[in-house]
């Protein structure tokens, strides 16, 4: 093992380090997949797979934060020992904030992370969207995380679906997670991806509705005995509706624009053709 240098200075080196002196990052631990794990360890060669790529977290004692080839050295650590001797490439990354940012640009391209880990990676790494994203969250009381690690109420795990109604703008995302907690308080299917992706189209083509009056239908709607069809974990039930489309948000969008033009004078009621141009 060779003396531990100031590898700061340097842009990229070639080195080796025992793999107990290697750290996996707290936003990279939950993509590591068991099948690719005993795939490498099965047919295990460096040559094959090539060096991991390291930070530098201090010189003494030496700890190297792995940025890419987290599978490469969990393989080898569970093959060998935490002695065995693993050779990594050195990077000149200095901040914490740029290992995530960098992580996700290694990973997007590459691998297809689980939209959660990526976006655990892109709050870790300051980007604006999950920033801005889990700001919203927070701010009407619920908390973005994978939905199997808790049954609580307040846990949102539909990322593809928050990021889609952020597009949208700030304000869609913040008025659909507010109307879906009104609507299913203590239910924890509320946050499911057709719920957030039919509120948030809803509101997305037709701004100027009042968020009380989706409220209020969306509670008919989900309650059975009320006349309503049945919301089963809070899911808007699409299943018996005549909805020409393929896409879930747009049908779910419509099943409650239908019920929110319920009772509603011609002139006030939504056109139903902005999100189904057939109907």
């Amino acid at each position: 093992m060779p003396e531990p240098r100031d590898y700061r200075k340097a842009k990229r080196l070639e080195t080796q380090c025992s793999v107990s002196q290697t750290v996996i990052e707290g936003f990279q631990r939950k993509i590591l997949k068991r099948l690719r794990i005993n795939k490498i360890k099965a047919n295990f060669s460096w040559v094959s797979f090539g060096r991991p790529v390291a930070y530098i977290i201090s010189l003494d004692p030496p700890r190297y934060s792995i940025i890419d080839g987290q599978h490469r050295v969990t393989a080898a650590r569970e093959k060998w020992g935490e002695s065995i001797e693993i050779p990594i490439l050195i990077v000149n990354k200095p901040e914490y904030t740029e290992r995530a940012e960098m992580f996700v640009q290694t990973d997007e391209n590459r691998t297809r992370l689980h939209p959660q880990d990526k976006f655990n990676a892109e709050l870790e790494a300051q980007r604006a969207e999950a920033v801005g994203i889990n700001d919203i969250a927070q701010s009407v009381g619920a908390r973005v995380g994978q939905r199997g690690g808790s049954s609580g109420a307040d846990v949102v795990g539909a990322i593809t679906s928050l990021k889609t109604a952020y597009r949208y703008g700030p304000d869609v995302l913040e008025r659909t997670l507010i109307i879906l907690r009104e609507v299913w308080e203590h239910d924890s299917g509320r946050h499911l991806a057709v719920n957030i992706a039919g509120v948030s189209m809803l509101l997305n083509t037709y701004p100027s509705i009042k968020d009380k009056r989706v409220i209020e239908r969306l509670r008919i709607l989900s309650n059975k005995a009320g006349g309503g069809r049945a919301i089963q974990r809070g899911v808007v039930n699409i299943q018996g509706f005549s909805i020409p489309t393929n896409s879930v948000g747009r049908a779910a969008a419509a099943v409650v624009a239908r019920a929110y033009n319920t009772r509603l004078s011609a002139a006030n009621r939504l056109d139903l053709s902005k999100l189904l141009p057939e109907d």
